[in-house]
């Protein structure tokens, strides 16, 4: 008989949205009465109440023979023994519907989270669009040139931890480590002198026309100035706005610059997924994520309400 584990907030919108479904051989099931129900209405003060607690709401049941971590290849639990795939299949469910899935037995870990949301938007709505993600995404993960290239998704887990950064400013720079990251990852032959002497900005356009808009020639080196000169404003000084006198942005209030953070973090979740085979614009198109990068791409700004 399988074993079942209890799981924190692996939940959607409405409990009709979720049906159990399995995964790489994990079977997950929803505890019916601890899901949302459904509301004709939901105020704003029951989401962030909903959003703030913990909620065992969900069941796994494990394989007999599970495969050891990816994301923490080596690595042993309190008891010395080997982290299991499930811990990485959960840190991808939760980047995926914005959620701190974790088994209850993380009750025992510092690492246990404050709440039960996450600071990322909503890729899968419903359990049968996660399935479909998660298997598209395990695919790549099982690669031994993904492993090799991407350190073990160690990018995969520096978003999840960034996802449960509060602040808006300490997320954004979490966020700027990441496309570093990534540039090295795809640059590893370059020294490091030139590597560390390529500026910020320069490996944003590298990685947005890689990843996320590869049809464009090329992209002009101020097009996306504003995330690097966010990135000096806040490692500088401390916080915003902008105070470079040569910087085109200094004339942005705090609420301005805002705009350009929030954006920053959905095209970071854009590039972390696109990496495991995932192109997720058309799941934020909600906030018209494409359309203001090629708006950005095209006047080196957007619109004011982003």
């Amino acid at each position: 008989m399988s074993r079942l584990l209890r799981l924190y907030n692996l939940d959607f919108i409405f409990a009709e949205d979720f049906q159990h479904f399995t995964v790489d051989g994990y079977t997950f099931y929803p505890i019916q009465k601890k899901q949302q129900q459904r509301r004709v209405r939901t105020s704003s003060y029951y989401m962030l109440r909903y959003n703030r607690r913990m909620h065992l709401n969900a069941r796994v049941s494990i394989p007999a023979r599970q495969k050891d971590s990816i994301f923490r290849t080596g690595r042993t639990d309190s008891m010395y023994r080997s982290i299991k795939f499930l811990e990485d299949l959960l840190v991808v469910i939760s980047i995926c519907i914005g959620r701190n899935v974790v088994p209850k037995f993380y009750e025992k870990r510092l690492e246990f989270p404050l709440c039960s949301a996450k600071h990322c938007e909503i890729i899968s709505k419903n359990s049968t669009e996660l399935k479909t993600h998660l298997k598209t995404a395990i695919t790549e993960i099982f690669k031994n040139e993904w492993q090799e290239k991407y350190d073990n998704g160690f990018h995969i887990r520096a978003f999840y931890n960034a996802s449960s950064i509060f602040f808006t400013e300490p997320r954004f720079l979490e966020d700027v480590t990441i496309w570093e990251y990534l540039y090295y990852c795809n640059n590893r032959s370059v020294s490091y002198d030139a590597l560390t002497s390529t500026s910020l900005n320069t490996k944003i356009n590298y990685l947005v026309k890689k990843y996320l808009v590869s049809s464009v020639a090329s992209i002009p080196e101020e097009c996306l100035r504003i995330f690097s000169d966010v990135r000096n404003q806040l490692s500088h000084s401390g916080k915003l706005p902008i105070e470079n006198p040569k910087s085109p942005f200094q004339h942005l209030d705090w609420d301005e610059c805002k705009k350009y953070l929030e954006l920053f973090r959905h095209l970071t979740q854009v590039l972390v997924f696109k990496t495991m085979g995932l192109d997720t614009f058309n799941q934020l198109r909600v906030f018209d994520v494409k359309s203001c990068l090629e708006e950005l791409l095209r006047t080196g700004a957007i619109k004011k309400g982003y």
